[in-house]
């Protein structure tokens, strides 16, 4: 289950197409005063249009309500396309799943981050629903509801197109370690490889072999044993705050240091230092030939569902000082559960973390036990 580079969008099990949206006349449009909701015919991705949604009041909402009949219980995903113009006046899109015409008794999910002009792949998994009522998985539901907010003081719309329910993705988890610091090679490395486990490296050349980062020597050992060690960027420096040539250089450096030193296995990865990445970023890394790039994940489930759109932005969740070994494994028992990828990145491991990026030793190893357990069970 381990797996020591960045995935592909393979399903275990393909979706099957729930609602086209060719019939808008099938769908009621609510919301704020001056809701709108009309067949999209040039921005569509089946059939022939999809359904635009219009708010009509400052910061308001509108949504579109459709009858129907369906358990979702089989159903692992729920997803959709959604076309945005303009991603800096919308809040969120949410979608209900209703046993009731009154919406007392609903499951509801979210989706509020990491919009992007124009088509955007909207997934949830049963996990992300919350549920209101008492609403249960095994309800028949006889209303579903999409719906739009618009960002405070201003109007904002979206298309919605393409929904499919079903399919699974294969459970993915990927170990990483940023930086290179000593205590990988000192601590993480020998217990995972006691368990059959192995990670990936994430390096910045201008760091290693300087107090407190291994050695080069150590890093080859280590990819030696079937690690990946990736590019970081030469020095550590957070993309959103340099310019085109500098962002240039940082990733460009950084891959010929990996080459020249042997490590040929990942040099097309880039993990963006903090995370921090722009649309100039990630248009860099493009044309620098980067087949995946990594940011961070910010979710209570700690996954990333399949497929994943933009696989420059692919999303990791860090084990911080303060994580106990059961909220890192959520994201581990999450990714079995669901069939989704669960990226769990580590800085320092140590004995008694004192800052952010320092991890407990005991946790460590309580973590890399369970997901050794995974692995043997086949998971």
């Amino acid at each position: 289950m381990a797996r020591s580079s960045l995935p592909q969008n393979y399903e275990a099990e393909a979706a099957t197409l729930y609602e086209d949206f060719e019939t808008i006349g099938s769908w009621t449009i609510s919301g704020s005063a001056g809701a709108a909701g009309i067949a999209d015919t040039v921005n569509f991705i089946t059939g022939t249009q999809g359904l635009k949604l219009t708010v009509g009041t400052v910061a308001g909402s509108a949504y579109g309500t459709k009858t129907i009949s369906t358990v979702f219980s089989s159903y692992p995903f729920i997803r959709f396309n959604l076309y945005i113009p303009v991603t800096t006046t919308l809040s969120n899109v949410d979608i209900f799943l209703s046993q009731d015409t009154g919406f007392t008794r609903y499951l509801k999910a979210s989706y509020t981050t990491g919009f992007k002009v124009g088509w955007n792949q909207v997934v949830f998994h049963q996990g992300d629903f919350a549920a209101t009522g008492g609403a249960l998985w095994t309800d028949t539901m006889i209303r579903l509801r999409v719906r739009i907010d618009a960002l405070a003081s201003v109007l904002t719309e979206a298309t919605i197109d393409n929904m499919q329910v079903g399919g699974r993705g294969l459970a993915s988890v990927i170990i990483r370690f940023d930086d290179a610091f000593t205590t990988q090679y000192t601590v993480a490395y020998p217990y995972m490889a006691a368990l059959g486990l192995k990670g990936t490296i994430c390096a910045n050349g201008a760091s290693v072999g300087t107090g407190g980062y291994m050695t080069l020597t150590q890093l080859q050992e280590m990819y030696a044993a079937g690690w990946d060690v990736v590019n970081h960027g030469y020095q550590h420096t957070n993309f959103t705050t340099v310019d085109r040539a500098t962002k240039i250089s940082l990733m460009a450096d950084n891959t010929a240091w990996l080459k020249d030193n042997g490590f040929l296995r990942g040099n097309d990865i880039i993990v963006y230092p903090n995370g921090g990445y722009d649309d100039e970023t990630l248009s860099v890394a493009a044309s620098l030939g980067f087949r995946y790039g990594y940011s961070v994940l910010n979710n209570s489930k700690r996954t990333q569902n399949y497929p994943i759109e933009n696989k420059l932005i692919i999303r990791a969740a860090e084990a911080l000082d303060t994580a106990s070994a059961a909220t890192v494994i959520t994201g581990i028992t999450n990714a079995a559960k669901y069939g989704n990828l669960a990226t769990i990145f580590y800085h320092k491991i140590v004995t008694t973390p004192t800052v952010s990026t320092e991890h407990a030793t005991a946790s460590f190893n309580t973590e890399m036990d369970a997901l050794a357990q995974f692995q043997r069970q086949g998971v």
